[in-house]
């Protein structure tokens, strides 16, 4: 068995539908030799990854076999595996759910309901939080289901040329539409529960540019109008590809204001009262050791995700300055202001260190830093300026993914709370 068959293999656990795992292969240009890891193959394998995390599927194997195909894949296979599955939030997120079907089991009891209606506002605050971030993923997963492994779009614009009714391209742009439609839907209503005002203000915005363009597309079906579905498939690529990262960035926001030392106040509080037995004081301390655990976890997460998109928008300015230096022929002027840029590059950098001392990526990274280094102390441009920069850049993105996954899955990880503390609270 070759390893490109093992891998379909693989796949098939995930996908029921075959053309799913041919699109998978395709765009992540699998061979039985190589892996491609860089540009948008990079986003294929991270979108893999979240899709079967937000199902509950287990990555081992397939990413086993990739592992197989690609030995170069194993070191930051085995991170995924480990950031996914031994998440480090496991362990004291068991604590705070713990603590809290106890303190939902002790309510009728006087002490135990004092202390709880105390902190009753502050809870709800912090349920609304939880809420609001359940509601996020949400339209994340949503929005994923839908991107992947389903737009194929270089096989829909092909169905576009050569619609003509009833035939098979017709099939797959309509089963295309049906999928469209379905997902707005869904949308709507996640949409519909966010909270009144700024917040579901700001994601009507781009929600009701899409639904018009779904019914559109839906139309030119209708009628035949090729050049109305060629121009609504083009004008829906932009929103389904920007929105996912926009929906990232709100999640990260609201893990980022999770009041949680509330939370682990009324464990506190709660352990010190005496209608809990011995054994329940020691759970419930425990409980708010662990909480201030999570809080102090999911800060430190979404403080090394912001350096490294900071990282990553520098590196794309940067990107932009390389390529212009191989298109122009008095590219020596190129230098000044590269240094100028690989000098903020380098800053953030030294900021990501300092948040994760012992990271794996440290050593593969300033290896390739130091590249860039010894290139630029020749103050000349050469060829290799590209080919080393391009290294440095794909080593940072391929850390940056693994760190966007690693938050998403505590984030979602994160939404377990809310709903014990919602049953807790409905009955003060």
């Amino acid at each position: 068995m070759t390893t490109r068959e093992e891998i379909v293999n693989a796949l098939a656990d995930l996908y029921s539908d075959t053309s799913d795992i041919r699109n998978v292969l395709n765009n992540a240009n699998i061979d039985d030799t190589k892996i491609n890891l860089n540009g948008a193959a990079s986003a294929v394998w991270s979108n893999i990854l979240i899709y079967t995390d937000a199902r509950g599927e287990s990555t081992s194997t397939l990413l086993m076999s990739i592992a197989k195909a690609d030995p170069t894949f194993q070191p930051l296979g085995s991170s995924y595996v480990a950031q996914l599955y031994q998440r480090p939030t496991l362990g004291h997120l068991s604590k705070a759910l713990d603590a809290l079907w106890l303190t939902d089991a002790n309510l009728n009891k006087h002490e135990v309901r004092l202390v709880m209606e105390g902190y009753k506002s502050r809870l709800d605050k912090v349920g609304g939080q939880l809420e609001l971030l359940r509601s996020y993923k949400s339209i994340h997963d949503e929005l994923q289901r839908f991107q992947f492994p389903v737009i194929d779009y270089p096989s829909l614009e092909t169905a576009i040329s050569s619609f003509e009714g009833d035939d098979n391209s017709g099939i797959e742009l309509r089963s295309f539409f049906d999928l469209l439609e379905k997902l707005c839907n869904t949308l709507s209503i996640l949409i519909d529960g966010l909270p009144a005002g700024n917040v579901r203000n700001d994601e009507l915005n781009w929600f009701t540019d899409l639904d018009v363009c779904q019914k559109r597309f839906g139309l030119a079906l209708q009628t035949g109008a090729r050049g109305q579905l060629v121009a609504d498939l083009e004008e829906l690529k932009g929103p389904l590809r920007f929105i996912p990262t926009r929906i990232d960035g709100k999640i990260f926001q609201t893990a980022g204001r999770l009041e949680l030392q509330d939370l682990a106040d009324a464990f506190g509080k709660m352990s010190e009262i005496t209608q809990v037995s011995a054994d329940e004081q020691k759970r419930l301390r425990d409980a708010k050791e662990a909480t201030l655990n999570l809080s102090e976890i999911i800060t430190k997460l979404v403080s090394q995700h912001q350096d490294w998109q900071t990282l990553d928008g520098r590196l794309a300015d940067l990107g932009d300055l390389v390529q212009l230096s191989v298109r122009i022929a008095d590219n020596a002027s190129i230098i000044p202001a590269f240094g100028r840029l690989w000098k903020g590059i380098k800053f953030q950098l030294d900021q990501l260190k300092r948040l994760d001392p012992a990271g794996s990526w440290r050593a593969p990274i300033e290896f390739s830093a130091r590249n860039v280094d010894d290139l630029l102390a020749t103050e000349r441009v050469s060829t290799r300026l590209n080919e080393v920069f391009s290294a440095f850049r794909e080593e940072a993105l391929q850390y940056f993914v693994e760190v966007d996954i690693s938050l998403l899955a505590e984030c979602n990880s994160m939404t377990e709370i809310n709903k014990p503390l919602d049953k807790i609270v409905g009955r003060l």
